[in-house]
């Protein structure tokens, strides 16, 4: 039988239905297809524009990076001494600090670097016929907040100078600085003084560096930088990240200086012997440390290739195993990190501080074992780590007595006066443990 077909109703402009076979789909009813039509053209237009939007987001941050990239050139109000692999000094400049948080150090705090951007007398034109000794090591050699003449570089030269003549020495220390950087500073830039004597106090920047072969890949290996050591040294914007990072990670161990320290107010953390134990056995199988062995034997061979004589010393801090005589706090239970106490940070410090004596002794290299004779004692420290005024001359005092002795050794030659060195060796330091 013939199929009967229906008639559409007239003047809506929409061609009749056709039937369709079983498995065919319905036909789409009045006005269905305009409306698809005009969403999928809408969909289109959504996505131009979308990629337009993104487009210019992504103009516009490039845009904004090359003009903060060029205001940070022109003046960067953040100055680092890092950039990259390289080391720049910031010769020639004097700071004053007026201090009014402290009296273990002066009230009104001069800082000074000269021509080499280094503490100290600019170097003489005939250096060659001087003594010459350049102290290397981080912030609590550098003694940012010691006013000029009171860090215990410049006070140990001061007394030197009444022994060994000609002489001269100067204060390299840069806070902050690990034996990474004082492998570089010692290329790029001491070498070129060829000083006699290289004084290094090492350890305490070094803890922390969870993968210190890598940082040793992006230090050395300047013939094959990856693109984050390329992106650092080339661009202002990276480069200020970077320190930004450097200096998080200093406040984040606890690394930097706080001349507002109250012990009686810190935190404390108490753990059990096994968890201090644990925590520092850690530290004990990590790679790290083979890393900063392999960094102190560098230094050794660089030093000797170019004839000159390196000196170590061990590191001290604060907190650690014992009473504060001065105010009674335990030392061993302050919080230093947020997961380790004094003994736990302490104990780790010993074998970064035992890997130098092994170094040394193997190395036959002179070391003074500053960390076995510094007492534990808050009036020589105004924090953690750095020396009050008190510090500063006891340290001077515990280094001079070796340091004359490793001195006369190598450099007869300079001494001014002979002296008994066996009453050195036997001389009280003037310490209070």
């Amino acid at each position: 039988m013939a199929q009967e077909q229906r008639k559409q109703p007239e003047g809506n402009g929409v061609p009749a239905a056709q039937p369709t076979s079983a498995g065919q789909r319905h036909p789409r009813r009045n006005g269905e297809a305009f409306r698809e039509e005009k969403k999928d053209a809408g969909t289109s237009s959504f996505g131009r524009k979308g990629f337009k939007n993104l487009l210019a987001l992504g103009a516009g941050c490039l845009v904004a990076f090359f003009l903060l990239e060029l205001g940070l050139r022109l003046f960067n109000p953040i100055p680092f001494r890092v950039k990259g692999q390289k080391i720049f000094l910031r010769a020639n400049q004097s700071e004053v600090y007026h201090n009014s948080v402290t009296e273990k150090l002066d009230s009104v705090i001069v800082h000074t670097k000269n021509r080499l951007g280094f503490r100290g007398n600019n170097p003489p034109d005939s250096l060659h016929r001087f003594l010459s000794l350049i102290a290397v090591g981080g912030s609590t050699t550098e003694c940012y907040f010691s006013t000029d003449g009171k860090d215990w570089p410049s006070l140990v030269f001061q007394e030197l100078k009444a022994t060994f003549q000609p002489f001269w020495g100067n204060n390299a220390g840069l806070d902050g600085q690990s034996t990474f950087g004082h492998n570089v500073l010692l290329n790029d830039h001491l070498l070129q003084l060829k000083p006699k004597v290289l004084l290094f106090y090492v350890g305490i920047n070094d803890i922390g560096y969870q993968e210190p072969n890598a940082f040793d890949r992006n230090t050395w290996q300047d013939h094959n930088p990856t693109l984050k050591t390329w992106l650092i040294h080339h661009s202002e914007v990276f480069n200020t990240l970077y320190n930004l990072m450097r200096a998080y990670r200093a406040k984040k161990y606890n690394l930097s200086h706080n001349l507002e320290l109250d012990l009686k107010s810190e935190k404390h953390l108490k753990l059990t012997p096994d968890q201090i134990a644990r925590k520092v056995e850690k530290y004990r199988r990590a790679s790290y440390l083979e890393g900063y062995r392999h960094r102190l034997q560098s230094l050794i061979d660089t030093c000797r290739h170019y004839g000159i004589l390196p000196v170590f010393m061990t590191q001290p801090v604060l907190y650690g195993e014992g009473v504060d005589s001065v105010t009674g706090v335990d030392l061993s239970t302050l919080k230093i990190w947020s997961d380790a106490n004094g003994a736990v940070v302490d104990s780790i410090l010993g074998l970064y501080n035992q890997t130098t004596r092994q170094v040394c002794r193997e190395n036959h290299c002179p070391l003074i074992d500053i960390a076995a004779q510094f007492p534990k004692n808050s009036r020589y420290y105004y924090d953690y780590y750095h020396y009050s005024n008190e510090g500063n001359r006891l340290l001077k005092k515990l280094v001079l007595r070796e340091l004359k002795c490793i001195l006369q050794d190598s450099f007869p030659e300079y001494l001014r006066h002979k002296e008994s060195y066996q009453t050195m060796l036997t001389a009280p330091a003037g310490g209070e443990s």
